[in-house]
């Protein structure tokens, strides 16, 4: 009786959800704009960003489904003359790098070199807990310049992080295991943003940024972002080693109980060695390092980013290799594919009709140009830490937010640069509920962290990403 009842709430709730955005869209077609200074394109564009962001968040349809109705009302509202214009987002080489790079870290998966080289890290540390650990750490520093997919990493390490501490007879609640998901969910995911080539995320900033004027190499963005990145990251791993209180548990272990070699010999047979073809593995390895010295050497070439990995992929399904074939083509996310592609069009409309400076205006139009550039900037960065948090996905949230506050941060007199930069960071940093990313979304499952956790550390990472962003826009930028 007591499920009848919430699946009945549960239905009552999404068709609720769907008369208001047969509302939304009603009051587009047959209501002009009520607000003197608004247009009927820019009020029509208002419109679709509120039933975006409504669907994005509430995922009343599914993601991919919701991403082509977004290009269907944009056609309706005419707010694109053609259907080529309306699908403009999906020509965007950010769509498809995030595509390909996708596919290139599923073979990496399918070949075992993820599992290959988290063994490895744990050899290195010859059993010792202390060393696992700082090894960890080191992993999730480093790892997303070599490994463009912060789930695949999570997944990389999760069941590693469950055979130490198994090995040491911690408790499931354990201080370690508490840390080390926090790590490699939460700070993992923020650490995408340290390369240009870290994820769909960076790769759609860069575009976005690349239309406001400003066109990073990989290298640049590796030399803009890796200062404020890379402090806060220390900063939070700091505070949340203390929070968790990992330093007493490591000093109740007894290492008298258990040999260190005990625990490499662990790993040994259960990662190390996993039935996998040597062949098919350094033939992944070598060509993610020649990905990764062609986009270091191209920067300053003028090379396309989307260039190398789009022969990598070509090689690995070459005959003879065929490390990636129709059936992985297939069974890709096109989901995302679709959200990335749709969320760009939708940044496109907000800045032809002018509804990103009519909306940068209201939102922001209460900060003084009079104000200090530094206060300015701070209070431009509140504003957007409020807007996203109305975002469940930073994909859809950058698209929306960072035009509007390029926009006013220009209208201020301030380094657009240096906005857009800030912006960018603020909005991959927002995870103070797991539902902010696909990362912490799939470590909550796990039930190891409470919502506690994520808004205790979410806070502490968001206040050392301000702190070091804009000493990073005073000083660097």
């Amino acid at each position: 009786m007591e499920g009848r009842i919430t699946g009945n709430h549960f239905l009552n709730k999404k068709w609720l959800q769907l008369f208001l955005v047969v509302i939304l869209f009603a009051t587009g077609l047959f209501i002009p704009a009520p607000v003197s200074g608004l247009d009927d394109q820019q009020w029509k564009t208002l419109l679709l960003l509120i039933v975006s962001i409504f669907l994005w968040s509430t995922k009343l349809l599914p993601l991919g489904v919701s991403s082509l109705f977004i290009i269907a009302v944009m056609m309706t509202f005419n707010l694109a003359d053609s259907f080529s214009s309306a699908i403009s987002g999906f020509i965007a080489s950010a769509l498809y790098f995030v595509l390909i790079v996708s596919m290139i870290s599923k073979v990496m998966v399918k070949v075992g070199l993820d599992q290959k080289i988290a063994g490895f890290i744990l050899r290195l540390s010859s059993g010792n807990i202390v060393r696992v650990l700082f090894g960890f750490i080191l992993a999730a520093m480093v790892l997303p310049i070599l490994m463009p997919s912060a789930v695949a990493r999570y997944r990389m390490f999760h069941p590693l992080i469950d055979s130490v501490n198994l090995f040491y007879e911690l408790s499931e609640q354990s201080a370690f295991r508490r840390f080390c998901n926090w790590l490699f969910s939460g700070v993992n995911q923020f650490l995408t943003m340290i390369v240009l080539t870290g994820g769909g995320y960076p790769i759609l900033a860069s575009e976005l940024l690349a239309e406001a004027g400003y066109t990073l190499t990989w290298v640049s963005w590796f030399l803009y972002m890796m200062p404020p990145v890379y402090i806060a990251t220390v900063i939070v791993i700091i505070y949340a080693f203390f929070y968790f209180r990992v330093g007493d548990e490591l000093r109740q272990i007894s290492y008298q109980q258990k040999a260190p070699s005990e625990l490499s010999d662990t790993i040994r047979r259960e990662f190390a060695d996993l039935d996998v073809d040597k062949r098919e593995m350094w033939i992944v390895l070598i060509l993610m390092i020649s990905m990764l010295v062609a986009w270091l050497l191209g920067s300053g070439t003028g090379l396309p980013t989307i260039l190398p990995p789009i022969i990598v992929l070509t090689i690995l399904s070459l005959p003879g290799i065929r490390l990636f074939s129709d059936l992985d083509f297939r069974n890709f996310e096109w989901e995302t594919f679709l959200l990335i592609g749709s969320a760009i069009s939708l940044s496109n409309i907000v800045q032809t009709t002018g509804t990103a400076d009519w909306l940068a205006n209201l939102l922001f139009g209460w900060i003084s140009p009079d104000y200090p550039s530094f206060l300015a900037l701070f209070l431009l960065m509140a504003m957007v830490l409020l807007l996203r948090m109305f975002f469940t996905s930073p994909t859809g949230a950058i698209a929306v937010i960072l035009p509007l506050a390029v926009s006013f941060g220009h209208s201020l007199g301030l380094p657009v640069l240096s906005v857009a930069l800030l912006t960018i960071l603020v909005i991959g940093t927002f995870m103070v509920l797991p539902i902010y990313s696909n990362t912490t979304i799939i470590a909550n499952q796990s039930g190891v962290l409470v919502m506690k956790d994520y808004a205790v550390l979410g806070t502490v990472l968001m206040i050392a990403i301000m702190v070091s962003g804009l000493l990073a826009a005073y000083f660097l930028w």
